[in-house]
This record gives C-alpha cells, structure tokens and sequence, in this order.
C-alpha cells in the first residue's frame, strides 16, 4: 500500500495520509491487495523524502472479496486465470466486445 503525506503536525509527525490508488478510476481508492489481514499498528516500510520510523493503523476490510485485477510488475505478462464468473456485470467492457 502506498500512503502520501498530506499534511505533518507541529510535533513533526504525520497528522494526515491519502491512500495512492493503485486501480485506476477506483472510487474510493484502493491502495493495494493483501492475502490477509495485516495487524495494526503497521511500520513504514520506504520513504521519498526525510521521514522515517511512521507507523500507521490501517482500517482493513475484514473479509476476502472477488477481485477484478491482478497486479504485475513484470512488464509484458502472461497469465492463465480461470474462474466462473455467473454475474455478466462484472465483466470489463472490452472483455464483452471480444466475447461477443
């Protein structure tokens, strides 16, 4: 999950935090995906500027869900996923094209 710092106390600690959308066009934005609950609190992994040693508590959904993106950094990827997905709502625009 990737956190931006929006704004810093007087006491030089982060007041408050946006979560980085990793979906594009997620409403709310969803910062990433976890095969299982982290525990709170959880510690700064990385830094682009001069703070470190944050640690945050994180309100995290409590249940897994269906998901309709697999994230990858290997550039040009390749994969094989099947599932049957009954609900047509679910399905990308483009992905309906080319089934049609």
């Amino acid at each position: 999950m990737v956190l931006t710092v929006l704004t810093v106390g007087g006491s030089g600690a982060v007041a408050t935090v946006s979560v980085v959308n990793v979906l594009r066009g997620e409403s709310p934005p969803i910062g990433g995906s976890y095969f299982a609950i982290r525990a709170n609190p959880i510690a700064q992994f990385s830094t682009s500027g001069s703070g470190t040693g944050a640690t945050f508590t994180l309100t995290q959904q409590t249940s897994p869900t269906d998901q309709r993106v697999i994230l990858t950094n290997q550039e040009f990827a390749i994969g094989n996923y099947v599932k049957d997905i009954s609900d047509e709502n679910v399905f990308d625009d483009d992905f309906v094209e080319a089934f049609l």
